[in-house]
């Protein structure tokens, strides 16, 4: 199959791109897919997830694009290069502007930008999508129907009010459900394996909390839905 190249950007902080991010990669690999994660943000914590990943699973490659000095063509020949190979490439951008983000965003199949329903987040999502469409326009190019908001929920239940803002939201770009907030995807994505990796008794890094059978099988649960919900927009 053609690469399918996944961009994470958000210029907002503490939304969970990096956290969706490596949950789609370990979605891919427990369905046996090829995949390689790239990381353009230094000491970023979503490029040692891959990394202990990667050291055990030969589907998955681990890389770090180093934008420094780099212009856009500079970074965008870099992240293509990079991308020659797998069935999907996965990229966890830096919350900037900066080469190597906006190389993400231009080449990307799909931008995938995480949000709550906060003010503050909200407003974060649209400076995403407008950096987004300025990258496309400045190069004179047509802006591609290729950028998502991800919905990250605080529980199940949603007040009118709330649909309301993601009815809005869904007439400026496509909004889809990301995995709910829960203390068990920040214990899992620590382990730096993947749910099918923790199954098969491999052992998880050292210094990270053990996940007992049923909160590995919620963890199981949120990361199968959303990888489909990824999976659905191509």
């Amino acid at each position: 199959m053609e690469t399918k190249l996944i961009s994470f950007a958000s210029l907002k902080g503490g939304v969970g791109k990096s956290t969706h991010a490596v949950a789609l990669t370990a979605g891919l690999l427990d369905q046996g897919h090829t995949v390689r994660f790239i990381e353009t943000e230094e000491q970023g914590s979503a490029g040692a997830w891959a990394d202990e990943v990667a050291a055990i699973d030969g589907k998955l490659q681990s890389s770090y694009l180093s934008i420094e000095g780099s212009d856009f063509q500079q970074a965008n020949d870099k992240l293509l290069e990079l991308s020659e190979g797998p069935e999907f490439v996965v990229v966890d951008t830096a919350g900037a502007a900066n080469a190597g983000t906006l190389a993400a965003l231009f080449t990307a199949d799909l931008v995938v930008s995480p949000f709550t329903l906060t003010e503050w987040d909200m407003d974060g999502l649209k400076r995403t999508l407008t950096m987004f469409k300025r990258v496309f326009e400045q190069l004179n190019e047509d802006v591609p129907d290729s950028f998502l908001g991800l919905f990250v929920s605080e529980a199940s239940f949603m007040s009118n009010v709330d649909r309301e803002r993601l009815a809005a939201l869904s007439d400026e770009m496509f909004i889809r459900k990301g995995m709910t907030k829960n203390a068990n995807i920040k214990k899992w994505s620590e382990a730096c394996r993947t749910p099918g990796q923790l199954r098969e008794g491999i052992d998880r890094v050292e210094g990270s909390q053990p996940l007992n059978d049923a909160s590995l099988t919620k963890v199981e649960k949120f990361i199968n839905e959303y990888t489909k919900t990824i999976m659905e927009m191509f």
